[in-house]
């Protein structure tokens, strides 16, 4: 079905952008999705979702479904059927944040504001929506319990990221490409520490 969606989006004239760009942000979800925090049992959380917005943002449908599906390259090892599934649903996701993204873009800082919380917002729901069936489905409980443990975590954090995006977005087309790894690299360096302290955490916990 993804291949399908990008096939159809590439034939309607969406192109993919910076092929090094779209390289770099590719990597860094990967990476993201590899520093995954725990939140309750099998409820996980990582920041893949900020190299895949940016890519909504800056590029259209095409880069962020790349991206989306890269992210889960950084996934630990599960069934490929599961691993298929959960990379479709992601990269659908991204297909729909990047059209409604570059749909609003114009290249201003308001205009890029608006496409980051609107694909912000779509990415957030969608995502939440299929965490919520996946979990029922793999028989951990009632899909409820995801909206009751993310919901709030989503849509609260929502202020936190989707600004940063948006200047991240304006300095990468008014300043500099560079200015993507120049942030990244110190986003990813922040989680991998706060991963390591919730590893910490519950060793201290557990002793």
């Amino acid at each position: 079905m993804s291949v399908i969606v990008f096939a159809g989006l590439a034939l309607s004239g969406y192109d993919l952008g910076n092929p090094w760009a779209v390289g770099a942000l590719c990597l860094a979800g990967a990476l993201a999705q590899r520093g995954q925090v725990e939140v309750s049992g099998a409820l996980k959380v990582s920041i893949s979702l900020f190299p895949i917005l940016l890519a909504a943002v800056l590029f259209g449908p095409l880069a962020a479904m790349l991206v989306s599906v890269s992210s889960m390259l950084g996934e630990e090892r599960r069934p490929l059927t599961r691993w298929v599934c959960y990379a479709s649903s992601r990269s659908l996701t991204g297909a729909v944040a990047g059209i409604i993204a570059i749909e609003l873009s114009h290249s201003t800082l308001p205009s890029i504001l608006a496409a980051s919380a609107a694909a912000a917002a779509c990415t957030q729901v969608l995502d939440l929506a299929f965490a919520a069936v996946a979990f029922t489905l793999r028989g951990h409980g009632s899909p409820l319990t995801v909206v009751r443990t993310l919901g709030p975590l989503s849509f609260t954090s929502m202020p936190l990221y989707v600004p940063g995006v948006a200047l991240l977005a304006l300095g990468y087309e008014v300043v500099s490409p560079w200015v993507l790894p120049l942030f990244l690299a110190p986003a990813l360096a922040a989680q991998k520490s706060f991963v390591l302290y919730q590893a910490e955490r519950r060793l201290a916990n557990d002793l």
